[in-house]
């Protein structure tokens, strides 16, 4: 199992299926909600399906004091309130991955980036978060239906960016693990260009109503 794996959002959406897709392969959840009813809801759906997972459910902080690893995955409009609401119950030199994509929806149907000061969703969280805890950016172009598809399509190629090598190394790892291709994108000031990458394939996925993914190949050696 390793290390504990919380996921906050997990109990819908890509977080939930990035839940499943952890539980799949041996490692020991937490699923983290607002409704502790609602995280154990998720966790018997997974349990009720994979009968050998390690994993359960607890209130987002409950799931963040357990874990080594925290994975958020909740809309942008929540994710100062909630991230508020954890940082004081994360675990000194734990990690935190950040998923959340600020996007808006146009008249036009159409979804734009939200242009922040800080330069990126993921880089405001660093003003919230100790400085023990180190911050990545990861899972912002990958769409839930591809998370559940890893088993069958060839390997999509998830981007990831952050300023501990320590950090990403071990992200690295966990995303060959689920089936993924990791592709580390530098430093945490590129975060901002894993999100429009996000917004990108949410365009283009709603207007060629196809799911999509992204892959980086060498054309020669």
């Amino acid at each position: 199992m390793g290390e504990n794996i919380a996921i906050i959002g997990g109990t819908a959406g890509v977080g939930y299926s990035i839940a499943v897709r952890l539980a799949k392969i041996g490692k020991s959840i937490v699923i983290g909600s607002r409704f502790q009813w609602k995280a154990e809801e998720a966790a018997k759906t997974i349990k009720n399906t994979l009968k050998e997972a390690y994993v359960e459910g607890a209130v987002n902080h409950d799931a963040v004091s357990k874990a080594e690893i925290v994975i958020l995955t909740v809309p942008f409009k929540a994710q100062v309130e909630i991230a508020e609401g954890i940082r004081d119950f994360l675990k000194p030199n734990s990690i935190l991955i950040d998923v959340t994509i600020p996007v808006k929806r146009s008249e036009d149907g159409f979804f734009s980036l939200i242009r922040l000061k800080e330069g990126s969703a993921t880089e405001r969280l660093r003003k919230i978060i100790p400085e023990n805890v180190s911050l990545v950016a990861s899972f912002k172009n990958i769409s839930q239906h591809v998370i559940d598809s890893l088993d069958y399509a060839p390997k999509p190629s998830i981007l990831l960016c952050g300023d501990s090598m320590e950090a990403k190394k071990k992200v690295v790892n966990l995303i060959n693990e689920m089936g993924g291709e990791p592709v580390d994108c530098g430093p945490l000031s590129n975060a901002v260009l894993l999100e429009a990458l996000g917004v990108l394939m949410i365009n283009i996925e709603s207007v060629s109503r196809r799911n999509i993914y992204v892959r980086f190949e060498k054309i020669s050696d």
